[in-house]
């Protein structure tokens, strides 16, 4: 049964107390069968005509039922009204859980998405330092293949004592020096293949002891004996800057007619014609 009906019940009885206290007990059996039905009126009939409940008894009665089912409505509305507000205060509740339970999943995303982020960064200058790095190293390539083997230096040089070298004291049989290494790049040996440093400054002072005499560099001897030119290690710095000088002039495409590099000896009065710069 609904609030409703319930209210509607007493309504109903109070006016039917009413009646039966201004002695219209037809008009009140009326109002019973209207709202409850033909059974509802014949049994209020049959207590009016056989108990012994007096007139003023049926009116205290229906007024009683009046107040109990009055009372039974405001308990039920007090209820109902207890229960709207635990359905609100739970709707609030749930509401609030599922914002905080967003606010967390929004939170792990935008965690996931910082943590991706920052690893495709690491991604991107990792690229970025390997490709740095095969720059250096494509760089050091071309650079180390512009450079002259020692080993092919002394056997061009003729040099035993290299070739033959033994360190006698500990600090020559210790690595090149950074010092020695640059100054070997700059004399045109590579360094990678001088092993100790009393090597390398054996090395370096038969490079500027062959300067001072002015025999041919390290790179002159290379440049010439890729062309097949022979024994250049003996050849003076200007002869082989005037072979390389013609071997330009010719585009590079080999050496200069007439010349044979297989027997070919410069004279002792050899001049450059074009100054290239070695």
């Amino acid at each position: 049964m609904s609030i409703e009906n319930i209210k509607q019940g007493s309504v109903i009885t109070d006016k039917v107390s009413l009646l039966l206290r201004n002695g219209e007990n037809e008009k009140a059996l009326d109002l019973l069968g209207q709202n409850y039905g033909p059974l509802a009126r014949n049994a209020m009939e049959k207590v009016m005509k056989y108990s012994n409940l007096s007139q003023d008894e049926m009116v205290r009665v229906f007024g009683k039922i009046s107040d109990i089912l009055e009372n039974v409505a405001d308990k039920i509305s007090r209820h109902e009204r207890l229960n709207e507000k635990k359905e609100k205060a739970a709707a609030a509740r749930e509401q609030a859980e599922d914002a905080a339970e967003l606010a967390a999943i929004q939170a792990e995303a935008m965690e996931r998405r910082k943590k991706f982020e920052d690893r495709m960064r690491w991604v991107e200058e990792q690229k970025q330092k390997l490709a740095e790095e095969r720059r250096q190293l494509e760089e050091q390539r071309r650079k180390r293949a512009r450079l002259v083997d020692p080993l092919q230096y002394e056997m061009s040089i003729q040099a035993e004592d290299l070739a033959g070298y033994v360190p006698a004291f500990g600090w020559e049989a210790g690595p090149p020096s950074a010092e020695q290494t640059a100054a070997l790049e700059k004399q045109g040996i590579c360094p990678d293949a001088v092993e100790s440093a009393g090597k390398a400054s054996l090395l370096l002072d038969r490079l500027n002891k062959r300067r001072d005499e002015g025999l041919t560099t390290p790179k002159q001897i290379r440049c010439l004996e890729k062309y097949g030119f022979q024994h250049v290690g003996t050849w003076s710095f200007n002869a082989a800057k005037h072979m390389i000088d013609r071997i330009a002039a010719c585009g590079w495409r080999g050496t200069p007619k007439g010349v044979d590099p297989k027997t070919y000896m410069p004279s002792a009065e050899t001049t450059p014609i074009f100054d290239f710069g070695w």
